[in-house]
This record gives C-alpha cells, sequence and structure tokens, in this order.
C-alpha cells in the first residue's frame, strides 16, 4: 500500500499543512489579543489614575489591592 502520491495529491498535501500552519498562527494572535486584553482591562483604571506608571507598576498595585485574584486554585 505504499503508493506514490500524484502531483494534485501532493500539492493538496502542502496546502494542508499550510493552512494548518496559518491556522495555529490564528490561534495564537487570538490568545495574544485575549491577554492584551485583559491586560488592559486591568491596567487602565491606575493608568488613568497615573499616566506615567509603567505596566508592571500598574500591575503590582492590582495584585496589592486584589490578592486573591492573584492566587492559583487548588
Amino acid at each position: 500500500m505504499n503508493k506514490r502520491l500524484t502531483q494534485d495529491e501532493w500539492q493538496l498535501a502542502e496546502v494542508d499543512a499550510e493552512e494548518s500552519q496559518i491556522e495555529a498562527r490564528l490561534i495564537r494572535q487570538q490568545k495574544q489579543r485575549q491577554a492584551l486584553a485583559r491586560l488592559r482591562e486591568i491596567c487602565e483604571p491606575y493608568l488613568q489614575e497615573n499616566p506615567n506608571l509603567t505596566i508592571g507598576e500598574a500591575l503590582e498595585l492590582d495584585r496589592r489591592a486584589r490578592p486573591w485574584a492573584y492566587r492559583k486554585p487548588n
């Protein structure tokens, strides 16, 4: 059952591989967008109060204000 692929089958396999790479990249980009939206949601109130804060400083303030939000679930 070791049959050789025709030209069309070979091209179809290449297209399938490329499509799966594109889908994986799209999933990564969607996860990055979600993470950035979550980060913005957390940091925005602190940055409105003090626009000179860095993201790290805003996260530190949030961690102090809401320590329960940063605990890992059991």
